[in-house]
């Protein structure tokens, strides 16, 4: 994953993308002022960002096999992979044990629309995501609210 010759600049969204995993790379690389990324701003930034990503990837990796718990926060996809998501960390998991949630936006109250033992997704108002233009972590109100059934306790 995170191969150079795999990464390329979609036409829609002028971000990175991989074509092997189908991942979308929204704030791994710079954009300009057309809020694009450059083929050029590709090239110059990703043997830093490849180091950054091995270094997340084995920082995932170790806490996976740590006995904390874990909490997983997955934006704009849908319940099936959110549910997918938790069966696949689950069954790689370690000792600790994990939760997903996934939150994706839509226009309306705030509504949870799938539950299991690992894993929750809900809709959130749109209007929510970003109350101020310089602001990117939502409503604080709505956050406690979600998170406020997730126990996080020490073993």
């Amino acid at each position: 994953m995170f191969e150079r010759d795999n990464l390329y600049i979609d036409e829609g969204t002028g971000l990175v993308h991989d074509r092997a995993y189908g991942f979308r790379f929204d704030h791994a690389f710079s954009v300009g002022p057309d809020h694009r990324v450059s083929a050029e701003t590709l090239d110059a930034e990703y043997p830093q960002e490849r180091q950054k990503f091995a270094y997340l990837k084995a920082k995932f990796l170790r806490l996976m096999g740590s006995p904390q718990r874990l909490l997983f926060v997955v934006w704009n996809a849908d319940p099936a992979n959110v549910a997918r998501l938790a069966a696949v960390i689950a069954a790689a998991g370690g000792p600790g044990t994990s939760h997903v949630l996934g939150a994706a936006p839509h226009s309306g109250p705030t509504a949870v629309m799938a539950d299991g033992d690992r894993f929750a997704h809900v809709l959130l108002d749109a209007a929510v995501r970003k109350p101020q233009a310089a602001s990117w972590q939502g409503d604080d109100a709505v956050w406690a609210a979600l998170l406020d059934p997730i126990r996080l306790a020490s073993s």
